[in-house]
């Protein structure tokens, strides 16, 4: 009975103040449709790709099986090189050198700090003019030491690592999902398209140099050696360095094939923008019953 009357009680003091409850809840909604309709649009182009059959423990791994013995004797590590390259190549997506250099070589760092809105009618991308100026190329954000107005490659891979890539990886399948998040719907399909070609050309480039530096290590050994069994080791070593060297360029898409490629996405991916004005319009209304309830209880007190 007596938690009845509590809750009566409760109840007739929100009804009183029902006035404030209601006004101090309109001012949140309003407040969430402002910081709502304030939030650019953000876009999301992905491309799925699979391990080419080629980088796979596939192939020369059964090679690699059979010579890693003879290998290790020769001085090479084989199974070492055979390890699984597309989580190599993961890594190697989000690793700070690999980050920075593709920032530097398609120039973009000021898409990458200072984008803030993409029109989708005229295809322009606009800048937040406190922290770039597009028309005189120049950096005018005010910050303190030791950064400076240009934002450092630390700053900006940063920047990509939180807010631009994300990688999802099905460990069932063995596909990968690379997402990038932009303002820019092109700029975004864009950057996961030429990821993924950079990666690819990354770890081409090397395997072919280890295969190289294996190839003239061997060579010398070959040169060498005066038994007879150890040069057939070292011959049939040398010949799975070219192998490697073979398939490295044989394609494109060296160590991860594009399963579903990447176009323009049309739709945003976030805000959530009706989302955003519910959790800030009912924080509004708890808020105002608090705030009643304690006025309340505390006068009483």
């Amino acid at each position: 009975m007596k938690d009845d009357v509590s809750i009566i009680e409760i109840w007739q003091v929100l009804w009183r103040k029902k006035l404030f409850i209601i006004g101090f809840t309109l001012v949140f909604a309003i407040l969430s449709v402002v910081i709502a309709l304030s939030l650019p649009n953000i876009y999301r182009a992905e491309i799925t790709v699979g391990q080419s059959e080629e980088s796979k423990n596939g192939g020369l791994s059964g090679l690699a099986g059979q010579l890693g013995g003879l290998g290790a004797i020769a001085g090479l590590n084989l199974n070492a090189q055979q390890s699984d390259k597309g989580a190599i190549a993961l890594e190697i997506l989000t690793s700070r050198a690999f980050l920075s250099d593709f920032i530097e070589k398609y120039d973009i760092l000021p898409q990458v700090m200072a984008a803030e809105e993409w029109n989708p009618v005229s295809g322009k991308l606009s800048y937040n003019t406190d922290i770039y100026n597009p028309e005189s190329n120049e950096w005018v954000r005010d910050v303190e030491p030791p950064k400076t107005p240009k934002p450092s490659l630390w700053e900006a891979v940063n920047t990509f690592r939180e807010d631009i890539l994300v990688i999802e990886e099905d460990t069932e399948t063995g596909f990968a999902t690379i997402s990038v998040f932009h303002p820019s719907a092109p700029v975004a399909a864009e950057w996961v398209s030429n990821l993924l070609f950079e990666l690819n050309e990354k770890m081409r480039v090397r395997d072919v140099t280890e295969a190289e530096k294996s190839i003239a290590y061997l060579e010398e050994k070959l040169q060498t050696t005066q038994l007879a069994n150890m040069q057939e080791v070292f011959a049939e070593l040398i010949e799975r360095q070219l192998q490697t060297m073979m398939l490295a360029n044989a394609r494109d898409e060296y160590i991860f094939e594009t399963l579903d490629p990447a176009v323009i996405p049309e739709d945003k991916a976030k805000p959530n923008r009706p989302l955003i004005c519910i959790v800030i319009t009912l924080l509004g209304g708890i808020l105002s019953v608090l705030f009643v309830l304690t006025r309340h209880y505390l006068r009483q007190s």
